[in-house]
């Protein structure tokens, strides 16, 4: 039961421990609406990354039935060429 829950984002081991907690007990300011957290998970991935295959973003999160390609029309981000990296 914990890894579909994981993975859908619904609760978060806290590192090498086994105690599970949900996500807005450790980031209670998170938006509530989940596409606009998962834009941000995508620049906050996109940051680390440098830059990105625009085709691969979508694989980097379990929730893709939330992905809507308008995730990447944030003005933080800038699309090129199939890659996408910060401004």
């Amino acid at each position: 039961m914990r890894s579909p829950l994981e993975r859908c984002g619904t609760v978060v081991a806290r590192g090498e421990d086994t105690e599970l907690v949900r996500w807005d007990q450790i980031v209670p300011e998170a938006p509530g609406d989940v596409r606009i957290a998962l834009r941000e998970l995508v620049v906050a991935g996109v940051r680390s990354a440098v830059v990105a295959p625009e085709r691969e973003l979508k694989r980097w999160f379990s929730w893709q039935w939330y992905w809507d390609d308008a995730i990447l029309d944030d003005e933080r981000l800038d699309r090129a060429d199939g890659f996408v990296a910060i401004r």
